[in-house]
């Protein structure tokens, strides 16, 4: 317990006073949450980001003693913390209850604090406060130990960063404010902290997107940062929020801003990235008491919406995609990728009753989409896709194809112009064939030319045929030849049909 007693000396009682802040109170989804260690209940409380309301985990007895820091793992739906004044790690569900202890063998934590999770390896990390070393335990109990390194000073937080494949803590007691070990064991280093401040870091959190950690002063009430390619850093304007024994960091990229637990003002706060100032939460019903190591639980943010893939006529099987989603960003504390997703498809705006599933048969004409909802335990989101429009691919009682003439004059040897227009929403095939009638009462049609063809959707083709056999001798009087056409026509599912029409052209000399 004398570590215990120094964890409480080096921090004035809250060395890991976070608050889970994720406010952004004006644009804030009801579904979004934020949870921290309260220290002062002994509880792990929440409060949603919109200020609607909050509570505390319901917990077992005997699961939680001064927790200190918090960590989630989405895929078992667990949210753990560290026990600093009984020497443990614990867990529940995010719900409430199912909880328990994280089974560490013969290693035994002393004032642990500021754990995080690596979701690869399976495996939660934390701040040994009392031993000065960093140390970790196997989500399944199955394994414990020590990082091969030894901390200056005495680590009050850390932090897993899969994508640089490394592991980073804050420290007190003289040690530079943020140090890092690769985790495949190939070494490590320090932060460069110059001009930044550093006063008691308590907490660290990492933003990615512009390459830098982030950690609260806990007496220095201040909240800085350094580069991550050692170049320096320096500290947060944080104007409009409350800065007071800031416990433990967490970073919400997407919106730009960072939260921390006011472990001595009793406030979750947070500021914008861009240095433009911030605010404090309103938490609802949910007022901390000592607060520590805040987390995000964000509902699923959608990056692109789903796609509608498949053929374009009546019959095709469609496919849906999910779109795309954020991922959990595990190094900034923030989670956030679904963990289920629902199906709804729709034909010109209307939902079809019983098309949940990422396929559908396209069974009539008109414009599909899909919407999906992507859900974890902070809610679900919605995105829609753009339509995929259906068009039938078979004549109906009409084939909608037309034969004219394109010009009422040819000379007797042709070519006679005729004009095949298709108003299907589909493309035709087909032949086309003319014959002529002699004067004569008795004698049969003539075939005097033909031609294949195909006419696109909605579309006309001039076809031109030259006429074989004498025309002339089929002249009528005054100089016009009568003429059948007509056209074998097939629709994109073999269908066959036969289109005809009567016409008359004038012959021409040509003088």
């Amino acid at each position: 317990m004398a570590a215990n007693t120094l964890l409480r000396q080096s921090f004035s009682l809250a060395l890991l006073a976070t608050c889970l802040c994720l406010v952004f109170a004006c644009a804030a989804r009801a579904e979004d949450r934020i949870y921290w260690a309260d220290s002062g209940s002994n509880t792990i409380s929440f409060a949603a980001l919109d200020g609607s309301g909050g509570g505390s985990l319901g917990l077992g007895q005997g699961l939680i003693d001064e927790p200190s820091g918090l960590a989630i793992d989405p895929v078992t739906q667990r949210i753990y913390w560290a026990n600093s004044r009984s020497d443990s790690i614990a867990f529940a569900s995010l719900v409430g209850g199912d909880g328990g202890k994280l089974e560490t063998g013969e290693l035994t934590p002393n004032g642990p604090t500021g754990p995080s999770i690596d979701p690869v390896a399976e495996r939660i990390y934390w701040a040994d406060f009392g031993n000065r070393r960093i140390s970790f335990g196997d989500l399944d109990g199955s394994f414990s130990g020590n990082l091969a390194t030894v901390a200056l000073g005495s680590p009050t937080g850390v932090v897993v960063d899969r994508t640089a494949g490394r592991l980073y803590w804050s420290a007190t007691g003289g040690a530079p404010p943020v140090s890092f070990v690769n985790l495949d064991g190939s070494g490590g280093g320090d932060v460069n902290p110059v001009g930044a401040s550093v006063a008691t870091p308590a907490g660290l959190a990492i933003d990615g997107a512009h390459g830098r950690v982030y950690w609260a002063n806990f007496t220095g009430n201040r909240i800085s940062y350094a580069n991550l390619d050692g170049s320096g850093g320096g500290d947060l304007a944080t104007a409009g929020a409350t800065v007071q024994g800031p416990n433990g960091v967490a970073i919400d990229p997407a919106l730009g801003r960072i939260y921390w637990a006011n472990s001595d003002g009793n406030r979750i706060s947070y500021a914008n990235l861009d240095g433009s100032g911030g605010a404090d939460l309103p938490l609802g019903g949910a007022p901390p008491s000592r607060p520590r190591f805040p987390v995000l639980l964000l509902a699923p943010r959608s990056i692109s919406p789903p796609a509608v893939t498949g053929g374009s006529g009546v019959g095709s099987l469609l496919s849906c995609s999910l779109g795309e989603w954020a991922p959990d960003l595990f190094e900034s504390f923030a989670y956030q990728a679904p963990q289920s997703f629902e199906y709804q498809w729709s034909r010109d705006g209307a939902d079809i009753p019983g098309a949940t599933g990422s396929l559908l048969t396209a069974a009539a004409s008109g414009a599909y989409a899909c919407r999906v909802t992507a859900a974890n335990r902070a809610g679900g989101t919605t995105r829609t896709s753009a339509p995929l429009r259906v068009t039938p691919v078979a004549f109906g009682p009409k084939t909608l194809v037309t034969l004219r003439l394109a010009s009422r004059r040819a000379r007797p040897e042709g070519p006679i112009a005729i004009r095949v227009a298709n108003a299907n929403p589909f493309a035709v095939t087909g032949r086309l064939s003319v014959g002529g009638r002699p004067a004569a009462p008795k004698r049969r049609t003539t075939k005097l030319a033909a031609r294949s063809f195909k006419v696109g959707a909605r579309s006309t083709v001039v076809l031109r045929l030259k006429l074989s056999g004498s025309p002339r001798r089929l002249r009528a009087a005054g100089g016009r030849l009568p003429l059948s056409i007509s056209a074998a026509v097939v629709d994109l599912t073999g269908q066959r049909r036969t289109v005809t029409n009567s016409v008359v052209v004038r012959l021409s000399d040509g003088r």
